[in-house]
């Protein structure tokens, strides 16, 4: 204790004031440290948790299924909504490996990916084994379309498959009868032939089906069909600009060549679609993925399936209901107009 009467001084120096900020600031430094390498480990995981996509990655690319028969919409939906939830999105890759199936469902698809589209994400198509008549109608929807030199594609064209156990019902015995509202509602009826008039009503549905696919074909690929068009035609073609080709070939002119010698319902080796204008390139899903990342300008990327399988909770929620209609649909007696290959 300092004598009575004397001042006393705190002393100066590293135990005094100054001492005391040096250690207040070292622990600011801590802290910030602390929470830096927190925020850091943070970040690493978020990144490899599904869903997220890093701030450094510049985007994520989606990846779209179509396999097997096109039936119910309700299994696309769920991806397109997947994705639509999803704002790491810049592309999209559709996978299609499908021989078509219900025309509602195909067209869906095909307005689905010309939506995204609209909304500046590239979308580009990888052929599989097969990508016919409604798995191409699909494909319509992308920027560009790539397919293996043996894919399966074209079949350009409505199939209409009509079942008839009228045979059958004599044979045990049984009979049907329908009272209906118009001379149309029970067309067509398995318990009998369809009349003349009957099959003339449903040719003329068929034929305005097939108008609707041939038009987004040449709506959404004419340059290219009018460049093979003159390849078919003997027509040098390779240094024209796509104005000048557009010009050289008449809209008229390129339908009828369609009707007559594409969209006939004709299969066509990935190669020959190439060849004809129908799709782009030969190459691989990897290919597909290069070509979406370089149109969405980005050069790090993530990859991120928007297909997903039943579960538990599916099935008490009645989703797995689709995936078993999606097997079933055009088993049943009725009305199945099918943009669908016929193997």
């Amino acid at each position: 204790m300092p004598p009575q009467g004397s001042r006393y001084t705190r002393p100066s120096g590293p135990q005094g004031s100054n001492g005391g900020k040096i250690g207040l600031i070292i622990g600011v430094v801590l802290l910030i440290g602390m929470f830096a390498i927190g925020g850091l480990i943070g970040v690493v995981a978020l990144i490899n948790f599904e869903g997220f996509s890093s701030p450094f990655s510049g985007g994520s690319i989606a990846v779209i299924e179509i396999q097997g028969a096109i039936m119910d919409a309700e299994l696309y939906r769920d991806q397109f909504d997947r994705l639509d939830k999803d704002d790491s999105i810049r592309a999209v890759v559709v996978r299609i490996d499908s021989p078509g199936g219900a025309v509602g469902t195909s067209q869906e698809i095909y307005y689905e990916l010309n939506r995204l589209r609209a909304q500046g994400i590239a979308v580009v198509g990888a052929m599989g084994n097969t990508a016919a008549s409604g798995g191409y109608y699909a494909a319509l929807g992308c920027d560009e379309v790539f397919a293996y030199e043996g894919t399966v594609t074209g079949s350009i064209g409505v199939l209409m498959s009509l079942v008839n156990v009228e045979g059958l019902l004599e044979k045990i015995g049984a009979d049907m009868e329908a009272v209906t509202s118009g001379k149309f509602k029970d067309v067509p009826s398995i318990s009998r032939p369809l009349s003349e008039e009957e099959k003339t009503y449903l040719k003329e549905t068929v034929d305005e089906m097939y108008g609707q696919f041939l038009s987004a074909v040449i709506d959404s690929r004419s340059t290219a069909l009018k460049r093979g068009y003159m390849r078919a035609h003997d027509i040098a073609e390779q240094d024209m600009q796509d104005s000048e080709v557009d010009a050289a070939v008449a809209d008229e002119e390129l339908r009828e060549w369609m009707k007559s010698d594409v969209a006939d319902g004709r299969i066509f080796t990935g190669i020959a679609a190439v060849e004809t204008g129908l799709i782009d390139s030969i190459g691989s899903f990897n290919d597909a993925v290069t070509r979406a990342a370089s149109l969405a300008g980005l050069t790090d990327y993530t990859l991120k399936e928007m297909k997903r399988e039943p579960t538990l909770a599916d099935i008490f929620s009645g989703r797995a209901e689709s995936f078993a209609r999606n097997l079933t649909s055009g088993l049943t007696p009725g009305l199945h107009f099918q943009y669908r290959c016929w193997f």
